[in-house]
């Protein structure tokens, strides 16, 4: 039996060794602030949000800020970049957001054939209004096709987006939610930063659908109209650290006490993300909770869709830049053979990469940059051939309006 005074020395050896250990953790943060910021939370997003001001906060709200989107493109506006070949290209939107038609006459979407929802390569970033897919469609079957989609969207958003429009009876007779492969990462990410450092979205807050116990749960857009300046910014990135995958999974630290054991728990989550374990991996549809996060979300997109009267439709785009060596297969081929399959067997899935063409004339550059005016033409014969292949009637293409 141990006495008393036993007990107490070993308790002191221990609160010392603790003590020693926990000096010794808050010397080891401080210095990985001095050898490598970047693996510092609180200097990482210091960095990001560099060249962001409370004014540029206040312009974001102003304009591209949305509640329950995170962002969207702005009504009746125009913007203009120059892309990847240094050429300029325009972007136009109508009084509803969506990107100008090649429909002479077309005012509105609501006598859209099909609207289109996702990210860049859904709303034709680097070429000019008529050179997107959507509007080589248009000069095939002769109806509209809307284009609803925003640069940098998630899987998730664009789902959102959807929803949104139907609920306000903005509803085309077919719905293509448009999926590149890269977009599932989106959906378990909260602040694009985690995902995509040195990103031009310095505000990007975004809804996300994350795997809590056994269930997907919806997490809200946390930017709200009230943060108004960097530092209020800054604090919001921190909060969501815990519960963005990216975030959770980085090999960074925060400089807050208990230090040893925010050493350990980076340590050992970058471990698992150099495995490639369960739960951690470089390509997201391969671990249970990226699966189930895009089982739940289009489960959900089909079965709106069929509530609201619109055939719904998946678009995948593969990343084509992979290809340089010759083809391989998406990320997301087992998911679709597989997983979705059997969940969603009546979803008429069309992907780009069952279809034969040149890859190099893809991208705007050989496998860089979105897609040219010629990809994007690929993408819109490979819909067209997808929906008639599957029976859906588009109109044929002698029709006038």
């Amino acid at each position: 039996m141990i006495d008393r005074s036993t007990a107490m020395r070993w308790l002191i050896i221990l609160m010392i060794n603790l003590a020693v250990l926990e000096i010794a953790s808050f010397l080891a943060v401080t210095g990985l602030g001095i050898v490598s910021p970047d693996r510092r939370w609180d200097l990482f997003l210091d960095n990001e949000l560099s060249g962001v001001s409370d004014a540029t906060v206040s312009n974001f709200l102003a304009r591209q800020y949305d509640t329950e989107l995170g962002w969207d493109n702005v009504p009746s506006s125009q913007g203009g970049a120059r892309n990847i070949l240094n050429a300029p290209w325009i972007a136009t939107y109508d009084a509803k957001g969506a990107r100008t038609s090649c429909m002479a006459a077309a005012t509105d979407d609501g006598d859209a054939i099909i609207a289109t929802y996702g990210d860049s390569f859904t709303h034709g970033d680097e070429v000019n209004n008529d050179a997107t897919w959507q509007c080589a469609l248009e000069r095939r079957i002769r109806r509209r096709v809307v284009n609803y989609g925003v640069a940098a969207y998630g899987v998730d958003q664009a789902v959102l987006k959807a929803e949104r429009h139907w609920r306000q009876g903005r509803i085309a007779p077919i719905t293509l939610l448009c999926v590149y492969e890269n977009d599932l990462d989106r959906a378990l990410n909260r602040y694009r930063p985690f995902l995509s450092p040195h990103t031009g979205a310095k505000l990007g807050f975004k809804p996300s659908f994350r795997m809590i116990g056994n269930n997907v749960v919806f997490l809200p857009n946390p930017l709200r109209r009230d943060v108004v300046t960097v530092k209020e910014v800054k604090a919001l990135a921190v909060s969501l650290i815990p519960t963005d995958y990216w975030a959770s999974s980085a090999g960074r630290v925060l400089p807050n006490f208990p230090y040893s054991m925010q050493l350990f728990g980076t340590a050992f989550r970058a471990t698992e993300r150099k495995l490639n374990t369960l739960h951690f991996s470089d390509n997201i549809w391969d671990i249970p909770e990226g699966r189930d996060v895009m089982l739940h979300i289009l489960g959900e997109f089909a079965g709106v869709a069929k509530q609201y009267g619109t055939r719904p439709v998946l678009l995948m785009i593969p990343d084509v830049s992979r290809w340089k060596g010759g083809r391989v297969a998406p990320a997301y081929k087992t998911f679709l053979r597989t997983a979705l399959a059997k969940a969603q067997p009546q979803l008429l899935t069309i992907d780009i990469a069952d279809f034969r063409f040149d890859e190099r004339e893809f991208n705007l550059m050989p496998f860089r940059g979105h897609p040219s005016a010629h990809g994007n033409e690929i993408v819109a014969n490979a819909v067209l051939d997808g929906l008639t292949g599957a029976g859906v009637s588009v109109l044929d293409a002698t029709r006038t309006r």
